[in-house]
């Protein structure tokens, strides 16, 4: 009489790692575009900040320096040039820039809303912010919808500055006529918050008339195809297993009496029955 002993009764768990990988590359891929936008940003916002030429109090326009002063702003950047330009830079330590040329086309007013609305974006740091955002929808630019959300992210924030800048009707007439000014000047990176972002400005413009802040319906087909790709990433990138599967190896004859090893297939220790 014989009996049967059969090794690796119990399988393990069938798992496959080829989805594991695509989405560890993509997620790599994400990552680093991510690193890769704000690395852009940051040295463009160095360039630019290197090519101003930048002016001493001494010789700055008094009535500037005036205004400034009374408005107690801090970390504020006179520099040299032809075109009326403000905006508010600097990723840890913002600080407004502002051109003499700006300061000789705005009157008092349209200088103290400008310097005002820049003050908004300095103290929350938006030029940081804002690199953030621009960097998170160029690493998600597969999905495009994200773009749309940048845009009104952008918007908003320009809103509230003009809100805090905002002094009665007169603060309200001295913006719009600034806008008009300094649209035409300054296409700074995402890094600057300038005073006059050219995509914005008629928005602006219509809530300081009144109208109250209204965005254009999101396109369905950016949102249809926004939700596909994430149902396909979802589908493909969760993590996988089979139904546990049983291996018996071939059976072998054995003599009665002698003792019975089953394999641990999980610790591979025998089982001495």
């Amino acid at each position: 009489m014989s009996v049967i002993r059969c090794d690796n009764f119990f399988g393990t768990f069938i798992h496959t790692d080829f989805w594991h990988g695509v989405g560890l590359i993509a997620g790599l891929m994400v990552f680093g575009t991510f690193i890769f936008s704000l690395v852009r940003q940051f040295f463009a916002t160095k360039k630019l900040l290197r090519s101003l030429v930048l002016v001493a109090p001494s010789v700055a326009p008094a009535r500037l320096l005036a205004l400034i002063a009374k408005m107690q702003i801090k970390n504020i950047r006179i520099f040299a040039s032809g075109k009326p330009e403000c905006f508010c830079a600097g990723f840890l330590k913002p600080q407004i820039y502002i051109s003499t040329a700006a300061a000789g086309a705005l009157s008092d007013n349209e200088l103290a809303a400008v310097l005002a609305h820049e003050q908004y974006h300095q103290q929350a740091k938006h030029p940081l912010t804002g690199a953030l955002v621009h960097a998170v929808a160029s690493a998600l630019w597969f999905l495009p919808i994200v773009r749309d959300f940048e845009k009104r992210w952008l918007a908003a924030k320009e809103v509230a500055a003009d809100a805090a800048a905002q002094n009665g009707r007169d603060g309200k007439i001295s913006l719009v006529s600034a806008l008009v000014k300094l649209s035409s000047h300054l296409a700074a990176p995402a890094a600057v918050s300038g005073f006059a972002e050219h995509s914005i400005i008629d928005i602006r413009i219509t809530v300081l008339e009144g109208q109250g802040l209204k965005f254009a319906p999101l396109a369905l087909t950016k949102i249809i195809v926004s939700v596909m790709v994430l149902a396909v990433l979802f589908t493909a990138f969760i993590p996988r297993t089979q139904a546990q599967t049983i291996s018996v190896a071939p059976c072998l004859p054995h003599s009665v009496g002698a003792p019975i090893d089953i394999l641990n297939p999980v610790h591979k220790i025998p089982y001495h029955l």
